[in-house]
């Protein structure tokens, strides 16, 4: 009798599967796909005329593991081949162009999120994904006179980090997209852009064996 019912229990949960299922698949690119993202990454920049650095003809230097882009005043740019990730990295020093007060959080977020959209990251989603603003960090730095007297903070570097996600599934780990911003007399601003994303990134595919990583397509399972 418990046998029975353990049967009717489980057939009870199975009418809840459904017919069809997608499964979500990382598209993987070719090294010079991967160069050419880069390049698209590095106009980008360039486009918001706020770093005349990623604008030139750089040096590119590829090992087995990623690429180097080596560009005027120090700037460089740089692609990791397995997971598709590019930064840029201006010629901005550490503590170079320091904020000349800090500001309350509301008015810095609304700062990243203008980098963000002049950046357009949202490009870089894929076609069921989506980028959006998680929370910022500010990084602050302090010092000290021989008597031991500590000097007020001052903001150096703030960072905004936001989350992709696929379906309205978010993709966890490390930011998918983390912009740190600085400022200095000419107001420009220097991001680090990284990229964990692509174009088209994930696909639909057939769950069931390896005839639907071909086509692309989904199947009823």
């Amino acid at each position: 009798m418990d046998a029975q019912l353990l049967i009717q229990g489980l057939m009870a949960d199975a009418v809840d599967i459904p017919a069809t299922a997608d499964i979500i698949a990382v598209q993987q690119f070719s090294l010079d796909e991967l160069k050419s993202r880069t390049r698209h990454l590095l106009a980008s920049v360039a486009a918001t005329r706020e770093d005349d650095c990623a604008s030139g003809h750089g040096d590119w230097v590829s090992t087995d593991a990623q690429t180097v882009v080596r560009l005027a005043q120090g700037a460089r740019a740089r692609l990791y081949h397995a997971s598709g990730a590019m930064q840029y990295v201006s010629a901005l020093a550490p503590l170079q162009s320091l904020f000349k007060e800090v500001a309350d959080k509301e008015t810095l977020t609304r700062q990243v999120n203008e980098v963000a959209r002049k950046l357009n990251i949202a490009e870089w989603a894929g076609d069921q994904g989506s980028i959006a603003f998680e929370r910022l960090w500010q990084m602050k730095a302090q010092g000290a006179d021989p008597a031991g007297k500590v000097s007020e903070p001052v903001l150096s570097r703030i960072v905004g980090a936001y989350r992709h996600s696929v379906a309205g599934i978010p993709v966890l780990g490390a930011a998918s997209v983390a912009l740190r911003l600085v400022r200095h007399k000419l107001e420009r601003q220097a991001y680090v852009l990284a990229v964990q994303t692509t174009e088209k990134t994930y696909l639909p595919i057939c769950s069931r064996g390896d005839d639907g990583l071909a086509t692309g397509t989904r199947g009823r399972c």
